[in-house]
């Protein structure tokens, strides 16, 4: 865990990943209520935690329509909404898809399938991050993904200030990895 900026660190993944949104004919954008917001987070398992989630809304979200992602700065948490306009989810599968191996079957989402384990590791990292996750979500409409952590900072002598090496060769690997089932 290092003093990062979350602000940053969530701008330049979704920036790294628009590609693949375009690419789908699928708007991605990002904002944030705040600049800049530094709390301790463990940047790679963060990185993990967004690319999955970005993926799957991609790949479940049709084109010609909306991902957006957005932080929200309250007091002593920060929240990171992913928002697509997707499939969605049926009600009675929103706790089936954190458990492992856990999928949605329906036909539409069988085209753009995966192994069913990554939002269950998803949540192990979240949860590993002292953070939570949940979603909302409609048969039809889309998902949201809410993921909150503690906004609690580290002593000085775990400040990083190198936070703008953030797009560097492990990104771009953990990219190619996590949209390697995105075919275009």
């Amino acid at each position: 865990m290092k003093n990062l900026d979350i602000v940053y660190i969530t701008k330049s993944i979704v920036e790294s990943v628009s590609i693949y949104a375009e690419q789908k004919g699928v708007n991605l954008s990002f904002e944030s209520d705040c600049d800049i917001k530094i709390i301790a987070m463990d940047e790679e398992k963060y990185e993990r935690i967004l690319l999955n989630l970005l993926s799957n809304a991609i790949k479940f979200t049709q084109s010609d329509r909306s991902i957006k992602v957005r932080i929200i700065n309250q007091a002593m948490r920060v929240r990171v909404y992913v928002i697509d306009e997707g499939i969605g989810i049926p009600e009675d599968k929103h706790e089936l898809i954190f458990e492992r191996f856990g999928q949605v079957d329906n036909s539409y989402a069988r085209q753009a399938e995966g192994s069913g384990i990554g939002l269950s590791l998803v949540k192990l990292i979240v949860n590993a991050m002292e953070g939570t996750i949940t979603v909302d979500s409609q048969l039809g409409l889309g998902s949201s993904f809410c993921i909150e952590f503690p906004a609690l900072i580290l002593d000085k002598e775990h400040i990083s200030e190198d936070i703008k090496g953030l797009i560097d060769t492990r990104l771009t690997q953990s990219i190619a990895i996590e949209f390697s089932d995105i075919y275009m």
